[in-house]
């Protein structure tokens, strides 16, 4: 958008909600969502209170865009956007960003993992009114409502269901003004489509996946404990289930997806019963999400001086299944507001709260994040 339809875009909003007018300046998608804006009491002076609560469909729905997440910042530059998750209650559940710019911005908005940005909180944006209309949607500069949000372009599109047609979420992406919107909205309505057959698909090509690397590597060399898992399998040849390690599944995958994340190929643990257990650990698939594969090294050698080696514990039988805590919803929004800060960067998110990351990878393993 050029600099002087900008200005020109400015006043008319300014006319439109001090006076009711309706430039012609204004497209009719955009006059139509300023005056549900109205409705719901946002002016362009209004600031977004930062209410903060769980996304219902967090988890799933990030799994299914995370890949599309990446795919998408490559093609269009992934220091030039940020894309964006909604669910489809209005709350931000996943944001993918390495642009400083625009995540400055969008923090100063308090638009993040958590918040509650539908039309009725935010009025005009990519994200609450493509939710609103179930049309994708492009908002250019002074077309949001909030005036702090002029300095950014958004094009949004609704995540439809396949075979119930219902909104799963909305898919947002969001640079700074003078990007081509047209590129944008090819973009977003592709990434749309294709999360929304990630979730009709589900695990299942993932989980092939993780099963074909565990039966390659289960098949190679001597006879040994094997295991594979991600954040939601477990699976163990014979020598491997006889450990019974499925209490410690959360902490084990914790354990190994860190260390696929900084390059190692060993996991050192002591055991609740002060036990080391010993392991190296690869990747099923290029891309880590996928699951690791760990073969026990069944000697219980360590190689590190017991108070270098990582622990944990079972969880205990009454805790499976159990409800999170205040506590625990608070430090859940504190680890989620550091990663949104620096675009999910684990290492700088880690730094930024003052724990290594070690203990970070164990708080987002414990806290579902």
């Amino acid at each position: 958008m050029r600099r002087d339809a900008q200005c020109r875009l400015v006043k008319a909003r300014d006319r439109f909600f001090e006076y009711g007018e309706i430039s012609d300046e204004v497209r009719a998608d955009i006059a139509v969502s300023w005056q549900r804006s109205v409705l719901a009491g946002i002016t362009p002076e209004y600031r977004v209170e930062p209410r903060f609560t769980v996304a219902r469909s967090e988890k799933r729905l990030r799994r299914a865009a995370g890949p599309v997440a990446a795919k998408l910042l490559q093609d269009i530059g992934e220091n030039r956007a940020a894309m964006l998750l909604l669910d489809p209650d209005g709350v931000v559940a996943g944001m993918w960003s390495k642009s400083s710019a625009v995540n400055r911005l969008l923090d100063d908005a308090n638009v993040g993992p958590g918040r509650i940005f539908d039309e009725q909180s935010a009025g005009t944006s990519g994200l609450g009114t493509p939710l609103e209309t179930r049309r994708p949607a492009i908002v250019e500069g002074a077309e949001h409502v909030l005036d702090h949000l002029d300095p950014l372009s958004a094009v949004g599109a609704p995540i439809i269901h396949p075979t119930s047609g219902t909104v799963e979420g909305i898919v947002d992406i969001v640079s700074q003004v003078g990007m081509d919107v047209e590129l944008m909205y090819a973009a977003v309505t592709r990434a749309a489509r294709e999360i929304a057959d990630r979730l009709v698909t589900g695990y299942a090509a993932e989980d092939r996946t993780l099963m074909d690397a565990f039966l390659a590597t289960e098949r190679r060399g001597p006879k040994r404990a094997v295991i594979a898992l991600n954040d939601r399998l477990l699976i163990g040849n014979s020598l491997g289930n006889a450990l019974s390690l499925g209490p410690l599944h959360k902490q084990l995958w914790a354990h190994s997806r860190a260390a696929l994340e900084t390059g190692e190929d060993r996991i050192e643990v002591l055991q609740n019963d002060a036990s080391p257990l010993i392991g190296r650990v690869s990747a099923a698939d290029d891309d880590s999400s996928v699951g690791a594969i760990v073969s026990i090294d069944s000697s219980g050698k360590s190689s590190k001086p017991p108070e270098e080696i990582g622990s944990f514990e079972a969880m205990p039988q009454e805790e499976y299944g159990r409800g999170s805590s205040l506590l625990e919803d608070a430090e859940r929004e504190v680890i989620v507001r550091a990663l949104a800060r620096v675009g999910g960067n684990r290492g700088l998110a880690a730094e930024l709260l003052d724990i290594s990351r070690a203990t970070l990878y164990r708080k987002m393993a414990k806290l579902w994040i």
